[in-house]
């Protein structure tokens, strides 16, 4: 996998992490891209992944409706 912040270079608005509270200005919540070229939102200190999206902005919107 590959992590950025983003890949398009827009900057992203995510939410918290809704599992343990991570945050994106502390770099633990990241957009990755997976080889098929699916992107997903992921956080770093606890593994939570968001649903895979076709693009950035759909797995940023995927992620932001997230509920624990």
């Amino acid at each position: 996998m590959i992590f950025s912040e983003a890949f398009s270079g827009k900057k992203w608005v995510l939410r918290n992490c809704p599992f343990c509270g991570a945050k994106q200005e502390d770099e633990e919540i990241l957009i990755s891209q997976d080889d098929a070229g699916m992107y997903t939102v992921y956080c770093l200190t606890c593994q939570a992944a968001g649903p895979e999206r076709i693009n950035e902005e759909e797995a940023t919107k995927a992620w932001n409706k997230r509920k624990r």
